[in-house]
């Protein structure tokens, strides 16, 4: 079983099991759709394209796609649909139970959808779903330094990457001003980018707080855009400045 095809795990809780889904189709919200597709196009670009979800028992999760341009030159993946329901956060975080994901790829990565069924292209795609849809199958929440893998031990997400497993962080390279939608209710929904890891740098995360897998990862060179292969982290220093 490759990558996302199994059950998450979020930071080592093997404990955590996913609940029954509901049978009740879900054609989603079309207002949070639209409200997140306009805070897309105020905070980075236009959305060129959804790819819409048709089968929904759950959530309905959307993905919208931006291309690169000459302010950011990487794509764009962001959800729609997970801040449909409040996350279990508890009083102590319920400023964060409402959030929405995005990915950040190398601009030559394919987004035809006709390619979809080749999983070395369709893997951040399944990433963002499935980690939007965790919180709810396991009555927990994610959020800021959360992270998760698809099994124990962590597998490839794919046949051409050895990633294996995922932090959330900030969306930095998307400017300050995306990371927080204002919501009719008077809420926040955040916005979380998903940084795939290797298996050694989720171990480090783990062992020793993400404060230092931050400095290991600014060492190694590497910033929040998803890449197959990139230099594994190692050593210490200031993640793009901020940790």
């Amino acid at each position: 079983m490759t990558g996302l095809r199994g059950s998450l795990l979020a930071d080592g809780n093997l404990g955590v099991q996913p609940a029954r889904r509901d049978l009740v189709q879900n054609p989603g919200d079309p207002e949070l759709i639209d409200a997140v597709e306009a805070h897309i196009a105020q905070h980075v670009a236009p959305v060129d394209r959804v790819f819409h979800e048709i089968v929904s028992p759950d959530l309905h999760i959307d993905v919208h796609h931006v291309r690169p341009n000459h302010d950011r030159r990487f794509r764009t993946l962001v959800t729609s649909g997970m801040s449909e329901r409040p996350m279990s956060t508890g009083e102590e975080a319920a400023e964060f139970r409402f959030a929405e994901l995005a990915i950040l790829l190398e601009p030559n990565w394919t987004m035809e959808h006709s390619k979809f069924g080749d999983e070395n292209v369709y893997w951040p795609v399944r990433l963002l779903k499935t980690v939007a849809r965790f919180p709810f199958e396991c009555g927990t929440w994610v959020g800021m330094g959360h992270s998760i893998a698809a099994a124990n031990p962590p597998e490839p997400m794919a046949p051409a990457t050895e990633l294996s497993s995922a932090i959330l962080l900030p969306p930095l390279s998307l400017g300050e001003g995306f990371s927080r939608m204002p919501r009719g209710d008077g809420a926040m929904t955040y916005f979380w980018t998903i940084l795939p890891l290797y298996t050694e740098e989720l171990a480090l995360k783990l062992e020793k707080g993400t404060d230092a897998l931050m400095d290991a990862l600014d060492v190694a060179g590497v910033d929040d855009i998803v890449r197959q292969t990139r230099p594994r982290a190692g050593a210490r220093r200031r993640f793009l400045g901020l940790f």
